[in-house]
């Protein structure tokens, strides 16, 4: 299987190109870490590629890149990477290549996880550290800077990652799309940009005890071609646990992208992403003959989702570990509602109407979820209270983002 990952403070920004899913899914990640929101983090882009709906790849960038991703950006804030747009032709995936080295900039934002930096604001130390990639607590800005150095996170190595979109992208005229189930983008309607989301979120890790940022730095952004729609973000925490849900959906209300993670075991919940190895697929799905598959639905109206949680297996094959279902996304920012995760075969309809290595599902127990953020700057779910309908200003989470 090509490597998959999870995508995803939620920044989508329709950059004119780049892709792949954020920290990894597959896993559990250990309490040994807590994780802050940051307030920058620089990715260096090295090349892009298109899959054609043959596997075929077509190369559109190549050289060296650098894009700044932030915490203040809100909404699709547009970030400029040699304005690369996607041409005629119909794509299943991307490949993105990328240099592991990455910029993280943190200015008074909170840890949360375990250890006496629990609840703490802190900041870079950046070059002026002792230390490679340190950090410091504080009360206030720490000599006076508002935004301290950022620490280099990485090995300096070059790494690839691939993408898989949930249905085919045809980039052209409505009468050159014709097959059914393609997502179509009309260039003589909407710019065909390839877009990033890059769920920014609880994605760097903290060492509290060496007191430094880890290597666990979202660097898989997912890609949309033309319009992104909307996103939403869901926390669950209990004492020092917590867990991340991101939600990714077209600007036609297409569900594009699920994911889940948790620093520990939450009872009822399965992590993973959405997409897995499958062989078989129902009339409205789509079969991905060269990677893994998006195994999911959504109901756009009551708002309930469901989803295989993809797990890394063994060889090239990616497995579910259960089904889990969200029983409502649709709720303003500060609300809160459950899932839990089933069997494959206790969904509806059983195993999402695919074929696949299916899996045992949780306890039956119940997860409370907190929406924490929402992007949707054309108001597609009607959840915004905005008159421009914009959700990306939240107040309450305990993180302090944005």
């Amino acid at each position: 299987m090509k490597k998959i990952f999870k995508p995803l403070v939620l920044v989508l920004l329709p950059l004119s190109i780049a892709s792949g899913f954020p920290r990894s899914a597959y896993a559990v990640e250990t309490v040994s870490t807590g994780y802050v929101t940051p307030t920058e983090v620089t990715i260096t882009f090295t090349s892009l590629s298109l899959y054609t709906t043959d596997n075929k790849q077509r190369t559109l960038l190549s050289g060296t890149f650098p894009s700044v991703f932030r915490r203040t950006d809100s909404n699709f804030a547009t970030v400029s990477l040699a304005g690369v747009t996607v041409p005629a032709g119909r794509y299943i995936g991307v490949s993105i290549c990328y240099n592991t080295d990455r910029s993280v900039k943190l200015d008074g934002v909170v840890y949360q996880g375990t250890g006496v930096l629990n609840g703490s604001t802190i900041y870079s130390k950046g070059t002026t550290a002792l230390a490679a990639n340190s950090i410091v607590a504080a009360i206030a800005p720490v000599g006076g800077a508002t935004t301290m150095p950022g620490d280099i996170v990485g090995n300096g190595t070059n790494n690839c990652s691939n993408s898989y979109f949930n249905a085919p992208v045809c980039v052209g005229a409505a009468d050159k799309c014709t097959t059914s189930g393609d997502t179509v983008v009309d260039p003589a309607s909407t710019t065909p940009n390839l877009n990033i989301l890059l769920d920014m979120y609880h994605s760097v890790g903290i060492d509290a005890g060496n007191m430094s940022v880890d290597n666990h730095v979202a660097v898989y952004p997912y890609p949309t071609i033309g319009r992104a729609g909307a996103a939403f973000h869901l926390t669950a925490n209990s004492g020092t646990t917590f867990g991340d849900m991101t939600l990714l959906f077209d600007a036609s209300k297409r569900l594009m992208y699920t994911s889940t993670s948790s620093n520990n075991s939450i009872a009822g919940l399965c992590n993973g992403v959405g997409a897995i190895t499958v062989t078989g697929a129902p009339a409205t799905g789509f079969l991905n003959a060269y990677g893994p598959s998006w195994v999911q639905t959504a109901d756009t109206t009551t708002g309930k989702v469901q989803w295989a949680a993809g797990n890394s297996g063994t060889g090239n094959v990616s497995v579910s570990s259960g089904i889990n279902v969200l029983n409502n996304f649709k709720q303003a920012v500060g609300a809160t509602t459950t899932s839990t995760c089933v069997a494959d075969s206790a969904a509806t309809p059983p195993y999402l109407g695919f074929t696949y290595t299916a899996g045992a599902g949780g306890n039956g127990t119940n997860v409370t979820w907190t929406v924490t953020r929402i992007i949707d700057p054309t108001n597609l779910f009607g959840v915004c209270t905005t008159a421009t309908g914009s959700c990306s200003t939240v107040t309450s989470p305990s993180d302090g983002y944005p």
